[in-house]
């Protein structure tokens, strides 16, 4: 089965700006887009990325045919990048120095080309527009250093960076032998020419070459380096228009001919060195003969899959191919032209940024641009959902893709926390998020597991900073939309998923209390413009989830792709204590003091208005360290603040005139209240920045218009509550970068931090301890120290949660560890260079204090009781049954063998081709409510080996394999016998829901065939 994902971001800035349309906000340049023209930036700030690596779709690639320092990539949200060749990297072109009159539409880049004949030349088509074409703000960028600085065309075209079909050829062309001339291929304006390098256009006549359909209009433009030369311009040039076909021209574009006349949209196209031109089609790969004005179709296959094309500089019978979704057995090679095709196999290499290999990219690859490098011709390049890749093993049955997104930052952020003796941790669209161990590094692995979630929202308990909650949804609409939450004891390096989630529970917010870890208040949000959610809540970290009562509006939170959007959090010194406002009117703020089970309305809100986009851009968030201390900004409404959770009158901050994204840092010396980050308009400037107040919101000082250089829209912006100073800033296509105020005095960070064994704990079972450790940290500063070499425990695992952030000074009782009361050792290397160790045993000094109680229990929600199913439920009877499909890995496997049957003219047949081989029966109708059947019965017949099979089975609540897996259950499958099997829904833990079923190898081994027979859910 092949699945095409749906990438989150065909829809993210363009969804926004369509949504502030619809609603009568019309908003362009400096208001709804990030504008750069502030001046007067705080100086002494230094500003790095905060490094990830890639993670959003590179849709295009384009090289200099001789020289291999010359190259560059496009992406839809996050810009453009040439590679540099001496630090082997790519770097950003899009930046506030080289663009003065940038906005945030700029780094949508609908096409990239570059001069072969003057090798710094480079054009770049941007823009994202959504009203009518006459509005179109897309506009040429020019540059002739490299995409150091650029120049603007005065023409203005209707773009779309982050439309459909963005991943097909360019729609920029240069001359490769005039650099003067320039053809770009529009989505609604029709065919334009320049001929002084873009600066101006000239439109082909519509009657020539018409506008074609949308969303592509003029797909593509290639003109034919092959073809002649006729006065020091070539002629030949292809132009695909959708609805339309293929057009030729023959003398530099002043006429052309339809060579195609097809709806089928050419969306690709590659000229070989014999002249030969290569099309992959949405539905098929042709290849043309220019001379005889002849196609013939050389498709690997049928069907829809919007076909990438690409062929060896030096050998032009030697092709790739790859469909629209990429995975193993996908991509093909063909060495005769087209004539025979072979399916490769694949596999992933993250190379340096390690983090994608604990995601499920390798199975499955949104694929954008692939081409033969034209320097290196044994290797070929793929752009791509998740980045950059390459592949050099290009004879074999199949390839590696190796990342080579170094230097690329492309996430759409949504939020990050850096809470007291932790270190950072991000959320971001569309693989959840990450643990910072080190700013300055990639990071190892994403929050949860490796599927496709994007994390919507994350906060940390203000009492227990180490315990974090996050949520996130299912943004790729595959099985369906819906969501999950999670939670971390610590620090977020690890994570728990919610043993269940509520009826509602698409992304939104998340707030914990500041006293009791267990209890957690969820505000989902939706897909649908004008439809929000009301809160739900727990008191035993998501086993039950309660609908909150008192708030009935649903101007909540309305769509799950608005990263910025903040309506709920908690207090982080009271406990039980949670906020949210609503845009009702001018805005409305509800209190709940019992742990969220009731919000009451506040006798005062903030501003909170749609007419002032609070719907969009406004936030919420409670103080640290400060009890009943609630902070809101309200767009255009400005920043408005409470000290007694809305009781009196909310305080508006006069200096502040526009207030969106925000957070809280550590205190800057002098002041006691904690740093306010804002992304708005303060001071009476004209146009948006980071500003940051150390003194309640008093004073502003705007440190910087343009972060890092990056001007693109701003999603989230908090501080740390460790290093005074340290600003976060989260783009909608451009990952996060940090500040740091070089003007503060660095305290010296050379003395000791010191593991202290606090004292052991027998624990109730009689047989196993717990021991708790504080810390010694001598410097002034906190200190962080990743787990590793450094910080680490034994025996294995040398990661146990410890903490990694130092606060200043004496910290006891910083965490805790249940182990067997043998030696347990931390072994810590402190700034100093020593390295210490404390160590517990069941012999250690034993505690002298009593655990601390439970805490009064909250409002327990209504449980639901799930009647029990009537009858069994078929998976497999001759057929899959209906709501079902199944599929196979690591195995070769058919539905339709027909010898042996336990009953029926069909069992399923299942030869592992490599160890944990096996069949899964998965849902494409919504998961079953588990608790509904007893559980599941088949039958089995372990072939005609001689021995026993050893097999298992478990569960997945979601079809895709991303939900919450069940235990196994262990089953044996005798030789030459059938043999009933049933598992209990106990033996796999009393799932809430079934998405798929798998049967599997469980010994890692190969093992020889079996049979499947009447696979069903039992009655209870």
């Amino acid at each position: 089965m092949i699945r095409q994902q749906r990438r989150f971001r065909i829809f993210l800035l363009a969804a926004m700006a369509s949504v502030l349309l619809s609603s009568g906000l019309f908003v362009v340049g400096g208001e709804f887009f990030q504008n750069i023209q502030n001046a007067s930036a705080k100086s002494g700030y230094d500003w790095k990325q905060l490094k990830i690596g890639g993670g959003g779709f590179v849709t295009g690639i384009v090289m200099h045919p001789t020289d291999p320092s010359v190259r560059y990539v496009r992406t839809d949200v996050g810009g453009a990048y040439r590679w540099d060749a001496k630090t082997q990297a790519w770097v950003q072109m899009i930046t506030a120095n080289g663009v003065s009159d940038g906005v945030s539409s700029d780094y949508n880049v609908e096409s990239i080309a570059l001069s072969q004949s003057h090798k710094k030349e480079v054009i770049v088509a941007s823009g994202n527009d959504s009203g009518t074409v006459d509005t179109g703000q897309g506009r040429i960028l020019r540059s002739n250093d490299g995409g150091r600085t650029w120049k603007s065309s005065a023409q203005h075209f209707w773009m779309q960076g982050n439309g459909d079909a963005r991943q097909g050829t360019e729609r920029l062309a240069i001359d490769p032998v005039n650099n003067k001339i320039v053809y770009f291929g529009s989505r609604a304006q029709g065919l334009w020419i320049s001929k002084d390098e873009g600066a101006t256009w000239t439109q082909v006549p519509l009657t020539s070459v018409p506008a074609g359909t949308s969303p592509a209009g003029v797909e593509f433009v290639r003109v034919d380096p092959t073809g002649p030369v006729v006065h020091g311009i070539s002629t030949r040039v292809y132009a695909s228009v959708a609805g339309q076909g293929l057009y030729r021209s023959d003398d530099a574009g002043a006429t052309w001919r339809q060579i195609v006349n097809s709806t089928d949209l050419a969306f690709t196209s590659v000229i070989a060195s014999d002249q030969t031109l290569y099309v992959g089609f949405v539905s098929s790969i042709r290849r043309y003969n220019p001379i005889k004005d002849s196609w013939t179709d050389i498709s690997p296959r049928t069907g829809n899959n919007s076909w990438q094309v690409a062929v060896s500089p030096v050998d032009p019978n030697f092709l790739f191919a790859a469909p629209g979704g990429l995975s193993s057995g996908n991509l093909f090679r063909s060495t005769d032209g087209g004539v025979t095709w072979q399916g490769l196999d694949m596999t992933v290499s993250p190379e340096n940024i390690p983090w994608v290999a604990a995601t499920n990219e390798k199975d499955f690859f949104s694929t954008a641009t692939l081409a033969f490098d034209p320097t290196m011709p044994t290797r070929i390049w793929l752009a791509q959902g998740t980045g950059l890749w390459h592949a050099d093993d290009l004879q074999g049955t199949g390839v590696t893709w190796i990342n080579g997104s170094q230097g690329i930052e492309e996430m759409v952020t949504t939020d990050l926390v850096a809470p007291a003796g932790e270190v950072p941790v991000s959320t971001f669209y569309d693989r959840q998020g990450v643990y910072h161990a080190n700013p300055d590094t990639y990071p190892s692995h994403v929050l949860l597991d490796d599927g496709f979630w994007g994390g919507t929202s994350i906060n940390y308990s203000g009492g227990n900073p180490n315990f974090l909650v996050t949520v996130q949804a299912k943004n790729n609409y595959y099985p369906a939309l819906t969501g999950r939450g999670a939670y971390s004891t610590d620090g977020g390096r690890s994570w728990t998923l919610f043993p269940k989630v509520p009826a509602q529970n698409v992304g939104g917010n998340i707030a914990v209390s500041a006293t009791d870890p267990n209890n957690i208040v969820w505000l989902p949000s939706t897909g649908d413009f004008g439809k929000g959610n009301t809160p739900a809540y727990t008191v035993d970290r998501g086993t039950i989830w309660g609908n909150s009562s008192g708030i009935t509006s649903s101007n909540t939170h309305w769509l799950f792709w608005w990263g910025s959007k903040r309506a709920l959090d908690a207090d982080k010194v009271l406990g039980a204590t949670f906020y949210v406002v609503t845009f009702d009117g001018t805005g409305t703020f509800y209190v709940s003091h019992d742990g969220g089970a009731t919000f009451t309305q506040a006798a005062n809100s903030p501003s909170c208005s749609q007419a002032n986009d609070c719907h969009v851009f406004g936030q919420l968030h409670a103080a640290p360290g400060e009890a009943g201390h609630v902070w809101s900004s309200g767009g255009k409404g400005g920043l408005w603040y409470t000290t007694d959770g809305g009781a009196t009158a909310w305080h508006q901050i006069p200096a502040v005139q526009e207030a969106r994204s925000f957070g809280f840092g550590k205190a800057l010396p002098g002041s006691t209240y904690p740093a306010i980050y804002l992304n708005g308009k303060a001071n009476g400037d004209a146009n948006y920045g980071i500003y940051r107040s150390a003194d309640q919101g008093a004073t502003w000082t705007l440190l910087s218009a343009a972060p890092a250089g990056i001007y693109d829209q701003v999603n989230s912006v908090n501080g740390d509550m460790n290093i005074p100073g340290r600003v976060y800033v989260g783009f909608g296509g451009n990952g996060f970068v940090y500040g740091d105020d070089q003007s503060l005095t660095k305290p010296t960070v050379k003395k000791a931090v010191k593991p202290v064994l606090e004292c052991v704990l027998p624990n109730s079972d009689g047989k196993t301890y717990t021991a708790y450790f504080g810390t010694q940290n001598d410097n002034n500063q906190a200190v962080t120290i990743p787990v590793g070499s450094a910080n680490k425990f034994s025996p294995d695992p040398q990661d146990r949660g410890q903490i990694v952030t130092f606060a200043p000074g004496r910290q006891q009782d910083s965490f805790s560890i249940p182990f067997d009361g043998s030696n347990l050792v931390w072994t810590l290397t402190g700034p100093d260079g020593v390295t210490r160790t404390a160590t517990a045993s069941s012999t250690s000094q034993a505690c002298t204090f009593t655990p601390t109680p439970t805490p009064t229990p909250l409002p327990e929600p209504t449980i639901t009781v799930v009647p029990p199913a009537t009858s069994p439920l078929t998976i497999f009877d001759d057929a899959v049954g209906d709501g079902w499909y199944w599929f196979n890995y690591y195995s070769d496997a058919s539905i339709l063998n027909t010898s042996p049957v336990h009953s029926g003219s069909y069992s399923v047949s299942l030869t592992g081709t490599q160890g944990f081989g096996a069949v899964v029966f998965a849902r494409w109708k919504p998961p079953i409510d588990a608790p509904a059947y007893g559980g599941i019965s088949f039958w089995v017949n372990g072939g005609t080996t001689p021995g026993v099979r050893q097999m298992q089975v478990f569960t997945n609540t979601l079809a895709d394999g991303s939900g919450v897996s069940s235990p196994s259950a262990n089953f044996d499958a005798p030789a030459d016998t059938w043999t009933l099997v049933t598992i209990p829904m106990s033996a796999l833990g009393n799932p809430d829901t079934i998405g798929r079923i798998v049967i599997s190898d469980r010994t890692g081994a190969v093992q020889p065939t079996l049979y499947i027979d009447d696979v069903s859910l039992s009655t209870r």
